[in-house]
């Protein structure tokens, strides 16, 4: 926070330089420029990457709740509209994507008595967000503001659809795992710092982290062969973003 100083000085002079120095003073206040008093309402347009965390991140083979989630990327729209000095009241729309690790995904396959692994591709976690919350501003100076917010919503996630090909070493099976979406509820906190280019154009950059626990059902596996199988689970979503984009001032 940048602090501001005030010298204070005693004229210890003749009477005559104490009355120049008071109309010099008279004539510096007119000068001043009042500070506008509106409440800014902006639009913000982000790009960013997610770091998935905890076991939506973990690779490891032999834990069941292991998301194999790679960093990602997101997009990301938002409604600023400041309360007052201190609180502003937010709206956010997201949609980010994490890839599905297909090496990790091979390796727990591999597990598996007598077979072969032959090739593991996948489609990404996709996640699609509608948020509503609130922050707090804390004005530095005339340019810059440190910004918090604090946002719950609802989330679609869609699991990654999972085509593998393997061999028990007679024979060829490519099995298919399908996409199911799930909706859930969603939390946000994040920090951020705003920096005014001019009246009607900023610059934010920030940090957030992310949490959704979705629930997929009826999750389907086909197999070449005509094999099928069905199940249940749950994924643990953590993600900690970071992003910076433009905001525009709609006053």
């Amino acid at each position: 926070m940048v602090m501001k100083y005030l010298l204070l000085s005693l004229l210890l002079f003749l009477p005559t330089l104490y009355i120049h120095a008071q109309s010099r003073e008279a004539e510096e206040v007119p000068q001043l420029k009042e500070i506008p008093n509106y409440k800014e309402s902006r639009l913000v347009f982000k790009l960013g990457a997610g770091m998935p965390q905890g076991d939506f991140g973990d690779d490891n083979p032999l834990n069941i709740e292991a998301g194999t989630a790679e960093t990602g990327i997101l997009f990301e729209m938002d409604f600023f509209q400041e309360l007052n000095e201190s609180f502003y009241f937010s709206l956010m729309a997201r949609f980010q994507a994490n890839g599905a690790d297909p090496e990790a995904i091979a390796s727990a396959l591999a597990l598996q008595p007598n077979i072969s692994i032959l090739e593991v591709t996948t489609d990404p976690w996709k996640t699609n967000s509608f948020m509503v919350g609130f922050g707090t501003i804390a004005t530095s100076n005339a340019r810059s503001s440190l910004l918090t917010r604090f946002m719950i919503g609802y989330s679609s996630i869609a699991s990654p659809s999972i085509i593998a090909t393997a061999s028990n070493g007679t024979s060829i099976v490519t099995v298919n795992q399908e996409s199911v979406n799930s909706g859930t509820l969603s939390f946000l906190v994040g920090l951020g710092l705003k920096i005014n280019i001019n009246e009607q154009l900023s610059f934010l950059v920030g940090a957030d982290y992310y949490a959704a626990n979705p629930e997929f059902n009826n999750v389907t596996a086909t197999g070449s062969t005509g094999g099928f199988a069905s199940a249940n689970f749950e994924q643990k979503v953590r993600i900690v973003n970071l992003s910076f984009g433009l905001g525009f001032n709609l006053n």
